[in-house]
C-alpha cells in the first residue's frame, strides 16, 4: 500500500527519471506476493474448518455410542443434556 501511495505522489518524478518500468515491475512483484499470501490464508481456513469438523464429528460419535451403552445406568436427563451439548459442537 505504501508503494502505491508513493508512486501516485511521485508520478511526475518517476516519469522524469524514466523509472516507470521499474515501478511497474515492483508493483507486479508485490501483487504476486499478496496473491500468494491470500491463497495461503484461504488454505489455512479450509484446513482448520476440515479438522474441526472431523474432531467434532468424532466427539459426537464417541458421545452418542457412550450414551447408548450407558442408557441403563445413567439418569436420562444427564444423557439428554450431554447429547444436546455435544450437538452444539
Amino acid at each position: 500500500m505504501i508503494l502505491l501511495g508513493e508512486t501516485f505522489t511521485g508520478a511526475s518524478t518517476i516519469r522524469a527519471f524514466g523509472k516507470s518500468e521499474e515501478f511497474v515491475e515492483r508493483n507486479f512483484v508485490h501483487l504476486n506476493q499478496n496473491g500468494l499470501a491470500f491463497e495461503i490464508l484461504i488454505g489455512g481456513w479450509s484446513w482448520y474448518g476440515t479438522r474441526m469438523s472431523m474432531i467434532s464429528g468424532f466427539i459426537m460419535i464417541v458421545t452418542t455410542v457412550s450414551c447408548f451403552y450407558l442408557r441403563e445406568d445413567e439418569d436420562p436427563i444427564m444423557i439428554s443434556m450431554l447429547l444436546s451439548y455435544t450437538i452444539q459442537l
